[in-house]
């Protein structure tokens, strides 16, 4: 598991309706608007917060960035780029 998918899964169950469900239980190619009740408000603060602890702008993301974002594993892809972008 990689450092970033543990960040997000973290905080998708934090953020999840179903709280108590452990970081490592968080399936990330599950529907986060279905499955953990995250939608439109709860994703811009689930995007703050792991913009914030991922030290990155949430300008640094484009709409098409943010339009595909619907499940955990999307979320890894996105910030993986924007990070992959601030190394070069």
């Amino acid at each position: 598991m990689t450092t970033t998918e543990t960040i997000i899964r973290r905080h998708i169950a934090q953020t999840a309706k179903s709280k108590g469900k452990s970081p490592e239980d968080i399936d990330l190619t599950a529907n986060l608007k279905q499955e953990f009740g995250i939608s439109s408000m709860k994703l811009i603060l689930l995007m703050t917060a792991l913009c914030k602890e991922f030290d990155v702008l949430l300008s640094s993301f484009d709409e098409r960035d943010l339009a595909v974002i619907d499940r955990g594993e999307d979320l890894i892809r996105v910030f993986e780029k924007v990070q992959e972008g601030a190394a070069s």
